[in-house]
């Protein structure tokens, strides 16, 4: 007996003509479309229209759903009855709402054995001249290797954009020819707080009006159409402050296209490192000249002190033979001045060179200040004003005369930079506790609280490529008879002894500002292994 489906699905062909060649070998239409239905890999099938039974499905249905299509349990139909449970709700709610329009449906379905397959269901209605659904028609196919492969390509981006989003560093792609950006990880996307996918490259980056010279290079592409070598370089961000590494090549991107893929990793630390090894090796170099330069002097102003002994003793000598007003005693007197001269440019030489003997004692810098001040005022032309700020009267452990003569020596410097125009030399003295970063910079220097000597003037100011070299003993800018060059040679050789720094700032027709730090006397009594 012929069921629904068969009329509904596919009907009767009548017999060829008596006139057709073959009219006796033409195969019925039913036989034509079984077997079609069997060489198709998707699996046709009918229902009725509230999908309590299945009145066909086409010999496909075995291989994908395990079972013939008549053996499958209902209602509802075996074509949506095996859907997985967690979809059958869905898949249900969505065959009820078709109408004219085909719907593509896709689900699980949990096969006999326990396998479980991927279904794509394009499902229409059939109507009859009336108007009326008489049935559902669809055709199911196998997708289940498809899905598998969209989860692995899923799963393979997870992975691909986890690992990057893992990575310490800023990468990004972007497109060879629009320049747009496709892709940014976690890192970079975090620093610059702001979406930058869609965004050309050089909006975000290098802030320019047109490709930058890296994005235009041809040779980011070989000859074949693939991707070339690769370039690294060396930048600092203008946004960030921080300096990078940059490795920037082309690659294939996921629809086929080449992109420019670029990973910036952040070496702000290897560079201030790198600096900071720059700065210890220059200050090592120049510690090393000075040492050299201090034992080579004090090994002079040893063997001259003993010259000048004798120099002196047969000078006074000579003066006590001669009249106290005859020209040779006039010329006696100023050789023994002259020699007077020699014997504190030794005792200056010895300073700098730390041969000298230091009576280190607790006392206050600013009364020393105020004495030094005293005897100098006298000296200065009236051009030239003092000015001090004396706001601690904290006690360091140091040698009075040395303390002085770094105060005497420094003004001196100032006044003479002032000669010319006059100003003012501000004195200061406050205390102070040196920040990490500067004791970093100036390790001779213990952790702990600080007396602070400044001494400023409004003169001429030092040029920056001598500003390095204004400690080195016996050099100076001085005319010839003003200045011997040991002044800040001494200075600085004081100051060290004293497990001390000094600092110098300066601007051409600004002037110049010299702080000394000199540890309290609690720093240096913990220096020392005192309580």
């Amino acid at each position: 007996m012929e069921q629904p489906g068969d009329a509904l699905l596919l009907g009767r062909m009548a017999p060829a003509g008596p006139d057709h060649p073959n009219s006796a070998t033409v195969p019925s239409a039913d036989f034509l479309l079984h077997q079609m239905a069997a060489t198709i890999q998707e699996v046709f099938w009918v229902s009725l229209p509230d999908m309590s039974a299945l009145l066909f499905a086409s010999p496909g249905f075995e291989r994908v759903w395990g079972q013939p299509w008549e053996q499958a349990p209902h209602p509802p139909a075996a074509i949506v009855g095996a859907a997985h449970p967690e979809d059958l709700p869905r898949v249900l709610k969505e065959i009820r709402s078709i109408r004219d329009s085909p719907r593509d449906i896709e689900y699980r379905i949990l096969r006999p054995d326990g396998g479980i397959r991927w279904i794509r269901n394009r499902v229409r209605g059939v109507y009859d001249e009336s108007v009326r659904l008489t049935a559902l028609a669809g055709a199911a196919s196998d997708i289940t290797e498809r899905k598998l492969f969209q989860k692995a390509l899923i799963e393979s981006h997870a992975r691909f954009v986890t690992v990057l989003d893992s990575i310490d560093a800023d990468i990004y792609v972007a497109d060879l020819d629009t320049h747009e950006i496709l892709f940014v990880n976690r890192h970079l996307q975090a620093g610059y707080g702001r979406e930058l996918r869609g965004r050309t490259c050089r909006e975000v980056f290098p802030r320019e009006t047109g490709p930058c010279a890296r994005c235009a290079d041809s040779e980011r592409v070989g000859s074949g159409g693939q991707p070339g070598t690769g370039f690294v370089w060396e930048s600092r961000s203008e946004d960030t402050g921080k300096w990078y590494l940059n490795y920037d090549r082309a690659i294939k991107w996921v629809d086929g296209r080449l992109v420019r893929l670029q990973i910036a990793t952040d070496i702000s630390r290897l560079k201030n490192l790198e600096m900071e090894t720059n700065r210890f090796r220059d200050r090592l170099q120049q510690a090393e000249k000075m040492e050299a330069i201090g034992t080579l002097a004090g090994g002079i102003a040893h063997d001259f002190n003993n010259i000048l002994t004798a120099i002196l003793g047969h000078t006074e000598i000579a003066m006590m033979g001669a009249g106290a007003s005859s020209a040779v005693n006039r010329n006696l007197q100023q050789v023994l001045k002259a020699g007077h001269r020699a014997r504190d440019l030794v005792r200056q030489i010895l300073t700098f060179s730390r041969e000298s003997d230091c009576e280190f004692k607790p006392v206050q810098v600013g009364l020393i200040v105020e004495e030094a001040l005293n005897l100098m005022r006298a000296s200065l032309p009236s051009t030239i004003s003092i000015r001090t700020q004396l706001l601690s009267q904290t006690e360091v452990m140091a040698d009075p005369t040395q303390i002085h003569q770094v105060i005497i020596n420094l003004c001196t410097n100032a006044a003479h930079a002032m000669r010319q125009n006059g100003g003012e030399v501000f004195i200061g003295l406050e205390g102070c506790r040196p920040a990490p970063a500067f004791l970093s910079e100036h390790p001779e220097l213990r952790p702990g609280a600080y007396q602070k000597l400044t001494v400023q003037d409004s003169g001429h100011g030092i040029p920056a490529e001598i500003r390095s070299r204004i400690f080195e003993p016996f050099f100076t800018t001085k005319h010839r008879g003003e200045g011997t060059g040991m002044g800040l040679a001494v200075v600085s050789g004081i100051v060290k002894s004293h497990k001390g720094a000094i600092v110098v700032e300066s601007r051409i027709g600004k002037g110049t500002r010299f702080d000394v730090y000199l540890p309290n006397s609690a720093v240096c009594r913990k220096a020392d292994g005192g309580a």
